[in-house]
């Protein structure tokens, strides 16, 4: 494998120039590091202060979790492969994995701005029963319910949906399936955005109640 590998690669390192690697890993780095302290502050304010730690904050921090996630279990296989001359070379497994937790973070990334979408279109439709119906613990359900959803989606990638669906990890890593990346890309993305871009003008027109004076 290694040698199928490096005859591979060979050819990659005559037309990916050494200037093009350096910019394009030094981006995703400063990518990375922007994520990661921007995400940590996010979290590090909500779970610091008290009255900030609301129904609404606890799924933005799901999303924040998501984002990190991302940045540390995605990124840095994307700067190995950049600064490799865009040449897969850790083998079939890791690969398998890379693919695995890309999926599952950023369908939990989606998904997760999809539930502040509902929850800001119910908290904008039902002022007064709001606080009731989105409970703490139908929050943690709902955050539950994502990562969960997320990882079924991205666990059903190692199964073979189409008659030549493969997966490719000498001098490239990537998944052959059209048939499951169809349903993934409506399962995890269309119907979601979809959903969050219908609500979001809806919620905008909808009137926030205001208290009434009162008169003596």
């Amino acid at each position: 494998m290694n040698g199928s590998s490096s005859a591979l690669c060979g050819g990659n390192n005559n037309t990916f120039g050494l200037a093009n690697m350096i910019s394009q890993a030094s981006f995703v780095i400063f990518i990375l590091i922007l994520d990661v302290c921007g995400n940590c502050l996010v979290i590090g304010a909500i779970l610091r202060y008290r009255r900030l730690r609301t129904i609404t904050n606890y799924f933005i921090i799901s999303l924040a979790v998501s984002d990190i996630l991302i940045a540390a279990l995605s990124m840095p296989f994307r700067i190995h492969h950049t600064l490799n001359s865009l040449c897969w070379d850790l083998g079939k497994t890791i690969c398998e994995f890379w693919v695995f937790v890309d999926l599952i973070c950023s369908c939990a990334s989606i998904t997760n701005l999809s539930l502040i979408s509902i929850d800001r279109f119910l908290a904008l439709t039902f002022p007064l029963s709001y606080r009731s119906m989105m409970t703490k613990c139908r929050g943690f359900a709902a955050i539950a319910f994502v990562w969960g959803y997320s990882g079924l989606i991205a666990a059903l990638s190692f199964v073979n949906w189409s008659a030549d669906a493969q997966i490719f990890y000498i001098g490239e890593c990537k998944k052959s399936d059209r048939y499951y990346y169809v349903f993934a890309i409506v399962a995890g993305f269309f119907c979601l955005s979809s959903f969050s871009s219908s609500t979001t003008p809806w919620c905008s027109k909808w009137p926030s109640p205001r208290p009434k004076s009162c008169r003596c």
